[in-house]
């Protein structure tokens, strides 16, 4: 930043909107006559994806890894539900779409083609159903424990899915699928509100698949307990009694974490709506998706460390930490950053005690860290007149370091500038001796004390609390073994600080000498976090 001045620019992060309660429309028969339910099933493979081998890391990938995201701004989408039947190892998608039209521009899309290409997927079945008249009469009745419902809400409910398969023959009260609609429509029999008062149920669609001759029925309930209660319920027996049923399937699925993010798009009585507005500018700043890192992407990683000793004398527009901290956060400084490829994250950290301002920087690999230290951006550092001088120095991430990173939450998904501020980094460096411990005469055995599948030293710390992340790095040259720490906050670092575990690393016997140093991180750090995907490296 130069010192012509500098524009105070409005910080994205502060217009981020709140969770605020949406005001819901009700449904109609109109409506339900123009909506459409798609029906996705992926078959799982748990054996041809690292990153995905169970249930667990599905859920964390759509939850926590923010996978789920992308479904949020999805045009004319009313909801899709996430879930995952434990009996067939199947992830299915219910979604809900309030015309045809969208649904159509939908399935052309790459999100929806992009589904078939996950590793973990074997199979992807994709079923269109018209949602019946009446079907009004029966969705979005319980409501969640929150609105918008959160997390906790959606990952206590559970669907039910009905299959009915019909004979017209059989019934002639049912002759055909006329007389089976108006059976449904409020203005005929109305069957459907006769599940209305359902304890527990958010909501029940009656579907149709004219090809096959079924109707589906698609439950959400809020918790296991009232499904429990319903399948034990002549309601829910009695529907195989009708002489027009000819059979009866069902199947009973998780909703998984992260369906909170595609709840109560748009609004009913409003097809051409996309979607929520206040929903649809959360998206734009929303991160994207994550999946848990691994050996082999730390063996690839690059940490780079760039200090720039501050001169407060040289720039009137940056005299003080207060004016550089405006420059990071307020002033924008920090923008060009979240479009440098190949970064997983920049932190913009101040040490008061040696005035300096550094950047902590992991690159998935060393080609995209090279380009970087190639680029006018990286180069124009050494230029900012409030900078007297500038040392680069790059690590290598070692591998266990997937054992201890990612792991306290930010207080928001993503991190605003709120929660940034609040950080604060820790950076130990560990001289090491070889010569001075026999069980650990060198390099490689310093490495296995670190690797998963060597002592997963890193691994003592991941439930430490409040750490966001411990990279531990190598400089091959000095011999010396580095922790680059954060913390969400100030009090679980001190906490840390006065622990036998931070204390404990002086005392093994290669450890030569241990320093370090605390870093505030500073404002603008938000825009620069949690970037890419690990395993792609782009």
């Amino acid at each position: 930043v130069g010192n012509e001045g500098i524009d105070k620019i409005a910080d994205p992060s502060s217009t981020i909107p709140q969770k605020a309660a949406k005001k819901m429309v009700k449904p109609t028969a109109t409506d339900m006559a123009a909506a459409k339910l798609l029906y996705v099933q992926l078959k799982m493979d748990w054996t041809a994806n690292p990153d995905v081998k169970s249930p667990e890391d599905l859920k964390w990938v759509l939850g926590d890894g923010g996978a789920t995201e992308p479904w949020a701004a999805v045009e004319g989408l009313r909801h899709k539900y996430f879930a995952y039947c434990p009996e067939t190892e199947t992830c299915s998608g219910v979604y809900v779409f309030f015309n045809q039209q969208k649904l159509d521009a939908y399935m052309s899309s790459e999100l929806f083609a992009a589904q078939g290409k996950y590793p973990h997927v074997s199979q992807v079945t994709a079923t269109v159903l018209d949602v019946m008249e009446g079907t009004e009469l029966c969705i979005e009745k319980t409501a969640w424990g929150s609105n918008p419902p959160t997390r906790e809400d959606v990952s206590k409910a559970v669907m039910l899915i009905v299959h009915l398969k019909i004979d017209y023959a059989a019934n002639p009260d049912c002759p055909d699928e006329d007389a089976l609609r108006n059976v449904m429509k409020a203005d005929g029999m109305g069957y459907p509100g006769a599940f209305a008062e359902l304890a527990g149920l958010r909501g029940k669609y009656f579907v149709y698949h004219k090809e096959l001759e079924t109707c589906s029925g698609f439950y959400t309930f809020v918790d296991r307990a009232s499904l429990d209660e319903y399948l034990k319920s002549d309601l829910f027996s009695g529907q195989a009694n009708f002489p027009h049923i000819k059979e009866v399937t069902f199947s009973v699925h998780e909703v998984c974490p992260g369906t909170e993010r595609a709840m109560d798009l748009g609004d009913w009585g409003d097809g051409d709506r996309t979607t929520a507005p206040e929903k649809a500018e959360e998206v734009k700043l929303q991160v994207k998706l994550q999946v848990k890192p691994t050996a082999t992407d730390m063996a690839a990683a690059k940490l780079l460390y760039v200090q720039l000793k501050m001169d407060w004398t040289a720039n009137p527009d940056v005299k003080s930490p207060e004016d550089l901290k405006w420059v990071l956060g307020d002033g924008g400084a920090t923008e060009p950053w979240a479009a440098v490829e190949g970064l997983r994250h920049k932190y913009f950290a101040y040490c008061p005690e040696t005035e300096t301002c550094s950047g902590v920087y992991v690159f998935f690999n060393q080609q995209k860290l090279d380009a970087y230290m190639s680029s006018e951006l990286f180069a124009a550092q050494g230029k900012y007149p409030h900078v007297s001088q500038v040392t680069a120095t790059v690590l290598d991430v070692m591998e266990g370091t997937e054992l201890c990173i990612e792991k306290t939450a930010w207080g928001s998904n993503p991190p605003t500038r709120e929660d940034v501020s609040k950080a604060v980094m820790l950076i130990v460096h560990l001289k090491i001796d070889y010569a001075a411990n026999p069980d650990c005469p060198d390099e490689d055995a310093l490495r296995n004390v670190m690797k998963a599948d060597g002592m997963g030293y890193p691994g003592a710390f991941a439930e430490l609390a409040g750490l966001r992340g411990k990279y531990f790095v190598y400089h091959k040259e000095l011999e010396t073994c580095s922790g680059f720490y954060t913390f969400v906050d100030r009090a679980s670092l001190d906490e840390y600080l006065k622990s036998d575990l931070f204390s404990g690393q002086a005392n093994f016997p290669h450890i030569k000498e241990v320093t370090f140093s605390v870093h505030e991180v500073c404002p603008g750090t938000e825009r620069a976090m949690d970037l890419g995907v690990w395993a792609h490296g782009v």
